[in-house]
């Protein structure tokens, strides 16, 4: 007597086992053990080979699916550009940080 793998679930079973007890796939009907562990593995691999695929199907759908639109300019653009101005006239912010800073607020509206 020697003990095979189920080549369903992979369990280890005797090869006199007429089925598995943990799964109750038939026993083996071959008598070769590398056989019957190349079963085992094509059938680990076809499962892998499953998930995978809906995997990537869960992939291709988010990719069908239209990206959310940007936001409109923020409309308290104009308020951005005056809190700078108080911070430049509270000598926080330098004019040259000003400006630039206002120029790239302008170029989003």
């Amino acid at each position: 007597m020697a003990l095979i793998s189920c080549t369903e679930c992979g369990q280890q079973i005797s090869d006199k086992a007429a089925a598995c007890p943990r799964c109750g796939s038939p026993g083996s009907t071959s008598s070769n053990p590398i056989w019957d562990s190349v079963i085992q593995l094509e059938k680990a691999l076809f499962d892998e080979v499953q998930k995978f695929s809906a995997r990537i199907g869960v992939f291709a759908s988010s990719a069908r699916r239209p990206s959310p639109f940007s936001a409109p300019p923020s409309a308290d653009i104009p308020d951005q550009i005056r809190e700078l101005a108080k911070l430049k006239d509270d000598g926080i912010i330098s004019s040259e940080e000003f400006e630039a800073k206002k120029t790239e607020l302008l170029r989003k509206l």
